[in-house]
């Protein structure tokens, strides 16, 4: 081993201490860095995101009308079945019908 002197000691533990202190301040600003730029893309991702919620949520209100309509059409086929057979031809069939059996009398 090579006789150095106590304060050359102190040096190189001097110039190796400041030399880790600046790897890991390089490596603070480094992770730094990359989290101002998650930031900035979260952002992005959060305005986008909002932006779809906002051009789909009148998926939302069709799903509810079509809910309605069905109710609704429900509804009415209920009445029709309660109200019993409907007459098909209406008033012209009524008076073609009076007129068939007035011209078999």
């Amino acid at each position: 081993m090579v006789a150095v002197s106590t304060t050359a000691w102190w040096v190189l533990g001097s110039v190796v201490g400041a030399l880790a202190v600046v790897v890991a301040a390089a490596l603070v600003l480094t992770v730094i860095a990359l989290a101002r730029r998650i930031v900035a893309q979260a952002r992005d991702i959060e305005a986008a995101l909002i932006g779809a919620r906002d051009n789909t949520a009148p998926l939302f209100d069709i799903a509810m009308m079509n809910h309605a309509l069905e109710s609704i059409t429900r509804g009415i086929k209920r009445a029709q079945d309660d109200a019993g057979p409907e007459d098909d031809g209406g008033l012209l069939a009524r008076v073609a019908g009076a007129i068939a059996a007035w011209r078999l009398v």
